[in-house]
């Protein structure tokens, strides 16, 4: 292409003359093109990585406008599970996309299944929540917040049985991923929590385990020194219970009445114990107060433990909810046969006592074998 008005120039000093140079440059600048070349031939291969880049960047942009219901609607497990990208093996900037949408479907996976799990907003449904958490699990890329969520209601989901045949090895493996997933940096305090109580009351009961009172205290005593924030309150009431029992007794622990003595009374007016959790409670306040175990002695005050606990542990035995658990009964079996044998705020009665300590089962271990000690010791007198 010609420069239009060239001769003009020479009429020009040699300053103007540059400056129209610039200009006329400047309106025709299609000089400096190159016409008979070609433009260099874009690699197909390259040409759709780069569109495929490009769509999954768009996808990112995308989900963070969305609703959760336009979420839960467009994302299925299958859409959120993880599906190796060949052609992200040799491109680092494909691979690193990868990886953020990944672990954001991971994050996604995981809520919708929380979602499903509690019925929040949607029909609860225990078979979609495990399809989103094992989306979740087999995700190599989901951050570690949202794997150890996924592990702990795993676990949960399968210790309760919950959308499946209840399976205490199964949550053992996902309360353990759990630890394992926090360990050495604690990543959800929630979800550790939940597991290492899961933990605590399968070594506690032997469910899945060797039976392990101090495995049990170490998983318990870690969870009462979580921030509270991350417990639930009647969880955390009753492991305090659970420790105070320990701790009287000497199971999984150095006994300590003193111990003892504070934890039943932290949890006392919780108002988070169940039934026979606050009658257990108010019956080894009553013995420490009796005996001047942890606490000064105080009969006056024993006595008012022992009532309230009677009629806790009376009320209890025909309550529907406790009468198929034939471990709850034996112990409080065993409890109204001590209340009796020892007279806690009622007449002595040792043939009354007996006949609470021959209901006792195995199905509560530490009782029965007090109970029978205590039977066979009648006999031989």
């Amino acid at each position: 292409m010609k420069i239009k008005n060239l001769p003009v120039l020479r009429s020009l000093g040699v300053v103007g003359a540059i400056f129209a140079l610039t200009m006329l440059l400047i309106n025709n600048i299609s000089v400096f093109a190159k016409p008979d070349l070609k433009a260099a031939p874009v690699d197909p291969k390259l040409a759709k990585l780069n569109a495929q880049i490009a769509a999954e960047r768009a996808k990112i942009a995308a989900e963070k406008n969305m609703s959760k219901t336009q979420i839960i609607q467009k994302s299925s497990p299958a859409e959120l599970s993880y599906i190796p990208d060949k052609n992200a093996k040799n491109n680092p900037t494909l691979a690193k996309i990868n990886e953020q949408i990944f672990a954001k479907k991971a994050q996604i996976a995981v809520n919708i299944g929380i979602i499903y799990l509690y019925g929040h907003n949607v029909s609860q449904s225990y078979s979609k929540a495990l399809e989103y958490f094992n989306a979740v699990i087999t995700n190599p890329y989901a951050d570690p917040v949202s794997l150890s969520q996924a592990q702990e209601k795993l676990g949960h989901m399968y210790f309760n049985g919950y959308g499946v045949k209840q399976d205490y090895s199964q949550a053992l493996t996902y309360f353990n991923a759990v630890i394992k997933t926090n360990t050495p940096k604690v990543v959800d305090s929630r979800s550790l929590a939940v597991a290492q109580t899961g933990l605590g009351i399968m070594y506690f009961a032997g469910e899945g385990v060797t039976q392990s009172y101090s495995h049990a205290f170490t998983y318990w005593n870690a969870v009462v020194n979580t921030d509270p924030k991350f417990v639930d309150p009647k969880q955390l009431s009753s492991i305090q219970e659970f420790l105070g029992w320990m701790y009287f007794n000497g199971k999984g622990v150095t006994q300590d009445y003193n111990k003892s003595f504070t934890y039943f009374n932290n949890v006392l007016n919780s108002k988070n114990l169940t039934p026979f959790l606050l009658a257990e409670t108010q019956y080894y306040l009553g013995v420490m107060n009796q005996t001047g175990q942890g606490t000064a002695q105080n009969t006056t005050q024993a006595n008012t433990y022992f009532a309230t606990a009677l009629a806790g542990f009376n009320s209890a035995l025909t309550d529907p909810k406790y009468t198929a658990d034939k471990n709850i009964i034996s112990n409080i079996n065993y409890y109204l046969g001590q209340v009796y044998n020892n007279g806690y705020g009622v007449p002595q009665n040792t043939a009354t006592a007996l006949g609470y300590y021959n209901k006792v089962t195995q199905d509560a271990h530490w009782a029965y074998a007090l109970a029978q000690a205590i039977i066979n010791a009648n006999k031989a007198t």
